[in-house]
């Protein structure tokens, strides 16, 4: 199963085990290992051992938008802005960020 999405100027693809996310147009990105951190801690953008799976995962991304995307509803360049998620969904953080992010909301 993979799954693509979009959110303005965000575009993610998530197979089982890792999951993807480009910004356009210039970042920040980011790639989970979900296997090994299923929380999405450890962004692993930045490393040089994966270069082969982000550009793999990117051309991916890529090409599955090109297929099917309706041009006059391409979220690229919608105005959505937004701090995007900051907790897990119906789960708890398992340390003190939890705290950070409550008191984020206040």
């Amino acid at each position: 199963v993979v799954v693509y999405d979009e959110y303005g100027g965000t575009r993610m693809l998530r197979t089982r085990a890792w999951k993807y996310v480009h910004r356009y147009p210039d970042g920040p990105c980011e790639l989970y290992d979900l296997v090994e951190d299923p929380d999405e801690r450890v962004n692993k953008m930045d490393d040089v051992d994966q270069r082969a799976r982000v550009e793999a995962l990117r051309g991916q991304l890529e090409a599955w938008f090109a297929r099917y995307v309706i041009a006059d509803k391409d979220g690229r360049e919608a105005p959505v802005r937004g701090a995007g998620q900051l907790r897990p969904i119906g789960a708890k953080w398992n340390d003190d960020r939890r705290a950070a992010f409550a008191q984020k909301e206040d």
